[in-house]
């Protein structure tokens, strides 16, 4: 499921899905309307944030496992994280506080 603007329909930055903060401001590059997160956003990445502990804490507690073989998991866990990431319906909405009036050209 593409991410797209629910204003115009425009596709919504993967960098700012991906890498965004709840206090970074999205403005989507046709209307230029402002979009925030939503609580499903939130919850999505403190699981995210639970799912790349997982490793560390496997190689705490489990060195029995070798090098090669968490670092394959690793790997696997960031596709899927990054997958659950782009992939999740509602995580953002249209700002209360409606558009972005850029300054007119003089």
């Amino acid at each position: 499921m593409k991410q797209t603007c629910p204003q115009c329909g425009e596709p919504v930055s993967k960098r700012w899905l991906l890498f965004g903060s709840p206090f970074e401001a999205y403005f989507c590059p046709r209307c230029r309307s402002r979009l925030e997160w939503t609580p499903v956003r939130y919850l999505v990445s403190f699981f995210a944030g639970i799912l790349a502990v997982i490793p560390v804490f496997f190689l705490a507690k489990f060195t029995l496992f070798s090098v090669g073989m968490i670092a394959v998991y690793f790997v696997a866990l960031l596709i899927s994280v990054a997958l659950m990431i782009l992939f999740t319906p509602g995580q953002f909405r249209l700002a209360r506080s409606g558009h972005f009036k850029p300054k007119e050209d003089q």
